[in-house]
């Protein structure tokens, strides 16, 4: 038998998603530097459900011209240069994506570091053109090199965390040359940098086998961090 009952309320129910209205600014549909993306919906939005990464998604298009490559970064092997925000990245998949032209230095050189000291993940370029990622202390390096012959070339870094049979968490990264895959290696390690993403210099004094990577020598384009593995 029932004894006690819980109180009844009442209320509407909003089944209705909010919808864009007119245009999104700007309205040329091109962004320049210092540009805003402004969209209005049909209802306010309540501002700390879109701090959730699944909650929302922004997608864009390229206007069939060409990537204007003379604006790329240059790295002399002294300069360095960071993001003004930081953000966590423990315990989720995340991209690294880039376009690069190394100088041939014939040496081992950083490309960028996120994290601190203590949890931190380093990447960077062998001195015969593969890719490699340091990881809470663990290396991988890619299976083939890339050829940056032809100039500025597009590479990718992805994470994943994984647990295998046994219950221990390991780090997937694959690494790209544009869209082939070069490398798949497993790291037995689980992420906790939370900081920004330091560009060009060796600020953790990391090393493959026993030899000091150097700092980055050559030009950068188009860095883009991703909240997934691409």
């Amino acid at each position: 038998y029932i004894t006690a009952s819980s109180p009844v309320l009442s209320g509407v129910k909003d089944t209705r998603i909010p919808v864009p209205l007119g245009t999104p600014k700007p309205v040329s549909g091109i962004l320049h530097i210092g540009d805003d993306i402004i969209i209005s919906f049909s209802e306010k939005s309540a501002g700390n459900y879109l701090s959730k990464v699944n909650n929302f998604a922004v997608l864009g298009s390229t206007n069939s011209t060409n990537i204007a490559l003379s604006t790329a970064l240059r790295f002399t092997g002294s300069s360095i240069t960071n993001t003004q925000g930081g953000r966590s990245l423990g315990d989720k998949a995340f991209t690294f994506d880039m376009m690069l032209k190394p100088d041939r230095t014939n040496k081992n050189m950083v490309v960028l570091v996120h994290g601190s000291y203590d949890h931190h993940v380093t990447l960077g370029l062998t001195h015969d053109n593969k890719l490699f990622t340091i990881m809470e202390g663990q290396t991988a390096v890619s299976d083939k090199a890339i050829d940056f012959n032809g100039g500025l070339s597009q590479v990718c870094y992805t994470f994943k965390q994984k647990v295998d049979d046994n219950g221990q968490d390991n780090m997937e990264v694959t690494f790209y040359d544009g869209t082939t895959e070069i490398g798949r290696k497993t790291l037995e390690c689980t992420y906790f940098g939370n900081d920004g993403v330091f560009l060009g210099a060796n600020l953790m004094s990391d090393s493959i086998d026993n030899d000091l990577i150097g700092n980055y020598e050559g030009e950068m384009l188009e860095l883009r961090l991703w909240g997934r593995a691409l």
